[in-house]
């Protein structure tokens, strides 16, 4: 959704060295870099984060999809 649409939005404006983190990799063309990692597990994330350490600017466009939208 958002992610996604940001992550199109970059790659139209040739940004260069552009890291996408999801659990599945978005089915877009273009040059990115996907790190698949689940945002829900904090070990996943720990054993992940030093992929994160050149990283200059962070874009959150997580979602979870929640049968109750007040959780």
């Amino acid at each position: 959704m958002v992610g996604r649409n940001l992550l199109a939005h970059l790659l139209q404006r040739g940004e260069r060295g552009v890291l996408a983190l999801s659990r599945r990799k978005p089915d877009l063309a273009g040059e990115f870099v996907h790190l698949p990692i689940d945002l829900l597990s904090a070990d996943d994330c720990r054993a992940k984060a030093p992929a994160l350490r050149e990283a200059t600017h962070v874009f959150f466009a997580a979602y979870v999809e929640r049968p109750d939208t007040a959780a």
